[in-house]
């Protein structure tokens, strides 16, 4: 639910249904202290409500078996137990509760689900649009982040090299640029 604070940001009534060919979620995480390592999911989906009086709902989510890795043997590992344990938690889900404006950047407080772990996760960004495209219909865009912790979503598997540097670092970079067409 939200309170839109300037029309300048307000997103049109409407129901927005994801542009999956323009919409992308991904993950980094440091690894060995040295370097960012990133990941993405194929398979996102995401939907936004906005009623005439502002009142928001974004939910949205992502397959954990369309995981995308530069390399192979690693995408079997954290489709494991390990991690995302792909096979018995199928999806991560996101259900937001509020977003609110701050000038240009749009705030959504929501409920983050990895496994049978949840807990809540601000994400922050920008809205773009809308804009009327080819199909004739309006889209918009969302370019959201955040940062969490993986331990608190079950993510907990370490290990360290022989000098004693830890191989993940426990903070997670999630990105979301999603782009919405009006139903």
């Amino acid at each position: 639910m939200t309170t839109t604070t300037t029309a300048k940001t307000q997103i049109p009534a409407g129901t927005w249904q994801v542009d999956p060919v323009h919409t992308t979620a991904s993950f980094k995480v440091r690894h060995l202290e040295l370097s960012d390592y990133a990941g993405s999911f194929s398979d996102v989906g995401a939907e936004l409500t906005v009623s005439d009086d502002g009142e928001t709902a974004l939910t949205g989510y992502a397959e954990v078996n369309s995981l995308k890795l530069d390399d192979g043997d690693l995408r079997g590992h954290l489709l494991s137990p390990d991690f995302f344990d792909a096979e018995r938690h199928p999806r991560i889900a996101y259900n937001a509760h509020d977003v609110r404006y701050e000038g240009d950047e749009v705030i959504v407080d929501g409920e983050l689900k990895i496994k049978d772990h949840a807990g809540d996760v601000q994400v922050r960004g920008h809205r773009s649009g809308p804009v009327e495209g080819f199909d004739g219909k309006r889209h918009i865009a969302l370019e959201l982040a955040a940062q969490v912790d993986r331990t608190q979503y079950g993510l907990n598997w370490e290990a360290q090299t022989a000098d004693g540097t830890n191989v993940l670092d426990n903070t997670v970079t999630l990105e979301v640029h999603v782009e919405l067409v009006e139903a």
